[in-house]
């Protein structure tokens, strides 16, 4: 998700799998990010599988000196999988793989970020998407990060 804030103006964004866009006036805007949530069991109700990472967060003030159109892409959640490929969310979530239902595999989300052009070295604000769960119950995962995010992170510790 994504949301610009302006004076006493909201404009949220979700996912819709589509770059958004918005033309913005001169002015001062508070961004805030969040990345997607990895694939894991918390989405596809497998209890064979591992929790997926929560997407990252992040914050900026942006400041615009002229009108200026932003690209917004919001990223998809990491898909799950009993057999062969469990895609990665959208806009950069990496794949997974599983080798049976009881060793689902499980995508990472996709990052959301804001562009000033659709270009990828045009990004203002990133957060990053949270790792997919792992094959079983109790493995690791990452959640993704504004800054940092987290790495192996076990159940339990």
């Amino acid at each position: 998700m994504a949301e610009l804030f302006y004076k006493d103006e909201y404009k949220e964004f979700n996912y819709t799998g589509n770059i958004q866009q918005i033309d913005l006036l001169p002015g001062k805007y508070k961004l805030e990010v969040w990345g997607a949530e990895g694939g894991g069991s918390r989405l596809s109700r497998n209890s064979a599988s591992g929790l997926g990472g929560l997407g990252g967060y992040a914050t900026g003030i942006l400041t615009l000196r002229k009108k200026t159109r932003l690209y917004i892409y919001v990223g998809g959640h990491g898909l799950s999988s009993t057999s062969g490929i469990a895609n990665g969310g959208w806009n950069g979530g990496g794949s997974g793989y599983a080798s049976g239902s009881g060793e689902p595999g499980n995508g990472g989300g996709g990052g959301t970020d804001i562009r000033i052009s659709s270009s990828l070295y045009s990004r203002i604000i990133v957060a990053g998407g949270g790792g997919g769960g792992g094959e079983d119950t109790g493995d690791s995962y990452g959640h993704g990060g504004g800054t940092t995010g987290t790495a192996n992170y076990y159940p339990g510790t």
